[in-house]
C-alpha cells in the first residue's frame, strides 16, 4: 500500500503539493481569522453572503463547510500554523518594503 506523506518537508504561503484549491484557499480564510472556530463562523457568513463584496469570489472557491474535524486534519496535513505565520511574515517584509521607497 502507498503511504502518503502527510506533513510536507517545506512548508510555504503559497499553495502547497497536493493541496486542493478549495483547501487552499481555506487556508488563505484561515490567516484572515487566526482560528478554526472564526474560520467556520466567517465561511457561514460568507454562505449566507453577509461578509461584503468579497463573499462571493470566496463562496465560489469554498463551496459548503465541511466538518470542523475536516478543517482540523487540513490545518495539521497542511500545516496551517507554521504557514499563516510564515505569510504574515512575508506580508510585514513587502510592507517594509514598500514604506522604504
Amino acid at each position: 500500500m502507498e503511504q502518503i506523506n502527510k506533513q510536507p518537508t517545506k512548508i510555504t504561503s503559497s499553495k502547497m503539493p497536493r493541496e486542493k484549491e478549495r483547501q487552499y484557499v481555506a487556508f488563505l480564510l484561515y490567516c484572515e481569522t487566526n482560528s478554526i472556530s472564526r474560520l467556520i463562523q466567517t465561511w457561514q457568513g460568507i454562505l449566507r453572503g453577509v461578509v461584503g463584496d468579497v463573499s462571493g469570489i470566496f463562496k465560489d472557491k469554498l463551496g459548503n463547510l465541511p466538518s470542523e474535524r475536516t478543517l482540523e486534519r487540513w490545518s495539521s496535513q497542511y500545516r496551517w500554523v507554521e504557514r499563516a505565520d510564515l505569510k504574515l511574515t512575508e506580508d510585514v517584509e513587502v510592507l517594509k518594503k514598500k514604506t522604504s521607497q
